[in-house]
């Protein structure tokens, strides 16, 4: 995403070395960043630039700096005496500020006498809104204690990764189910949990990467303290919600809890999505609760052969399944072409494309590059292994059932 600004929760301090060095920040990479806390790290040529407007630091507005030991250099706590001195303006002008270690016995990069710089630490770890701590563990409760916390929560600890921009009409937030390291283990699994963003007033949207398409999300609670509404994801799997400004989309009435599979907009009104049969209860904003009654749903089929005939399908839409694709491919239904499809889940809505009696279903398949050049070149390509390609399934038509709310 480049709209906008970038935001950011905590500024974290790093003395020497580089950033994209794999090491993260003590307590936010491990403890931080899987409930919701966004972290970047900052140099001391960055600390000269970057000035405190409204008790937030930067252009990324960070609400609170937070200062650990040299991580290059066995986690000393080492700072210069400029630094100390940008911390002591920074700290007058009410930013949070945490450090993290024995920083009354603080030194000087290499030799030198600390006198100046501990005194001006002693100075700074006087001032109401810089809090010292001892250990990793103690770090939430001082940022709790300075009133600090993060612009985007977690309902529980995941492997969930969110980027944050904002403009002058919405919030942009950027989720995506993935792992801040490589090879980890255990593997990253589906998410499915709600989160809850800053309270602006406005309209939370969906916006697909895939296909373009912005929609209003139906399902939401607006909150005290923010809107909530639920993420799910599978690993690698990405999603946008952008939040509106008060004024700048109009308000449909939504939902706040179901328990059907999905609720949505559908030409204004709002709409239950299931796949089974059955009586489900959605209550509305307002509190008001609609019971909605689903028929027989017909159970998912298997495209096992690609002159199925299916009699007699009384349902309201069906997704199809793709399964297992080698390498990227399209959908085509009757001979309209389908929204790209999501290359993680592989999933797309076959309903508005279906019709009664006979369907042809064309789902196109790119074979990977490699599989050609192994062939067409081997005296440079031989030594790639052959990969699996093609539509390799299983395939589903899994049809399911809508009933209006209210």
């Amino acid at each position: 995403m480049r709209q906008g600004e970038p935001r950011a929760d905590v500024a974290v301090f790093r003395q020497t070395g580089y950033t994209k060095t794999g090491i993260g920040a003590a307590w936010f990479t491990a403890s931080g960043i899987p409930t919701g806390w966004t972290h970047q790290f900052v140099s001391e040529p960055l600390l000269d630039l970057a000035r405190v407007t409204h008790g937030r630091l930067g252009r990324p507005r960070y609400k609170a700096l937070f200062v650990e030991g040299d991580r290059f250099a066995a986690n000393e706590c080492t700072m210069t005496v400029a630094v100390a001195r940008r911390l002591l303006e920074y700290a007058a002008e009410g930013l949070p500020i945490v450090l993290l270690g024995a920083w009354h016995q603080a030194s000087l990069p290499g030799l030198g006498d600390p006198a100046e710089l501990r005194a001006l630490l002693a100075d700074l770890l006087a001032r109401p809104s810089v809090r010292v701590v001892a250990a990793q563990a103690d770090v939430p409760q001082a940022l709790a204690e300075l009133g600090v916390r993060p612009d985007v929560r977690y309902a529980t600890s995941s492997t969930l990764l969110h980027a944050r921009r904002t403009t002058g009409e919405a919030d942009y937030y950027y989720f995506c189910n993935g792992k801040h390291g490589e090879n980890v283990k255990p593997p990253v699994a589906p998410i499915d949990h709600d989160v809850t963003l800053p309270r602006g007033g406005g309209v939370p949207y969906r916006m697909d990467s895939w296909s373009g398409r912005v929609e209003p999300i139906a399902l939401y609670a607006e909150e005290a303290d923010g809107i909530r509404l639920r993420v799910a994801l599978q690993p690698g799997q990405a999603t946008i919600v952008a939040v509106g400004r008060p004024g700048t989309g109009g308000r449909l009435p939504h939902a706040v809890a179901t328990e059907a599979d999905l609720v949505r907009y559908a030409g204004g009104r709002l709409v239950a999505r299931v796949s089974r049969a059955g009586a489900y209860a959605t209550t509305l904003a307002g509190g008001r609760v609609v019971t909605s009654v689903i028929g027989p749903v017909p159970e998912p089929v298997e495209l096992s052969s690609w002159r199925l005939r299916v009699e007699d399908v009384r349902a309201d839409g069906a997704y199809l399944e793709l399964g297992e694709v080698t390498d990227t491919c399209r959908v085509r239904i009757n001979g309209r072409r389908l929204d790209p499809v999501d290359q993680i889940v592989r999933v797309v809505d076959a309903g508005p494309y279906l019709r009664s009696g006979r369907n042809t279903v064309e789902v196109e398949v790119a074979t990977p590059l490699g599989n050609r050049l192994r062939v067409a070149d081997p005296a440079v390509y031989s030594g790639l292994a052959r990969q699996p390609y093609g539509l390799l399934g299983p395939v589903r038509l899994v049809p399911y059932g809508e009933a209006a709310l209210g």
